[in-house]
């Protein structure tokens, strides 16, 4: 297995500026590693708050227009081979989002691995800090348009979910989600 490791230091500006990223913020210590060349636009924005954060990207990447990978923390992004994000999607990381192969997301997805705090009444939300939970969304998956995917959720391999879902809760394999909220298992459809 090959892979192509690029830390972030004037090598990888580099790099930055040969796939014309428009946007990547680093501090020292980041680290992206690629298994090919990803094919990003330009307009695709990567943000690494941390010195922590770590986006590893398997083969055949695909990001159209005005995606934002936000790295937070000591976040561990993971995506796999031949996936494919459509324009304004999101992924916001302080702990853990793993994205399986063959995966592909409609436009405008969000998802999220934490949560604002807000039990203390005395205390403004933005100061009580994040409640985080992994996000894991299986092979052969299909994010239909502005769906949003919440903190703890695991989604099962070859899942649609229909365009316009609030995921919330984790969906096993072979699922469909449908904008009624309802499963379909795969295995009762003739």
């Amino acid at each position: 297995m090959y892979w192509l490791l690029f830390r972030f230091y004037s090598r990888f500006l580099v790099w930055e500026k040969k796939f014309k990223w428009q946007y990547v913020q680093y501090r020292n210590g980041q680290q992206l590693h690629c298994m090919s060349i990803p094919d990003i636009d330009s307009s695709v924005q990567i943000v690494f708050q941390t010195s922590n954060a770590k986006l590893t990207i398997g083969r055949g990447l695909m990001v159209r227009s005005n995606c934002c990978f936000l790295l937070t923390a000591q976040s561990n992004v993971k995506i796999g081979d031949n996936v494919f994000f459509n324009r304004l999607c999101s992924v916001n990381a302080m702990q853990s989002v793993e994205i399986g192969d063959n995966t592909i997301f409609g436009e405008n997805v969000k998802i999220y691995d934490h949560n604002h705090k807000f039990r203390e009444k005395e205390i403004k939300i933005t100061e009580q800090g994040y409640k985080m939970a992994p996000v894991i969304i299986g092979k052969n998956c299909w994010i239909g348009s502005d769906c949003i995917i919440l903190p703890g959720v695991t989604i099962g391999d070859n899942v649609v979910i229909g365009a316009g879902n609030l995921i919330f809760k984790s969906i096993e394999s072979n699922s469909i989600i449908v904008s009624k909220r309802e499963v379909i298992d795969l295995n009762n459809i003739s």
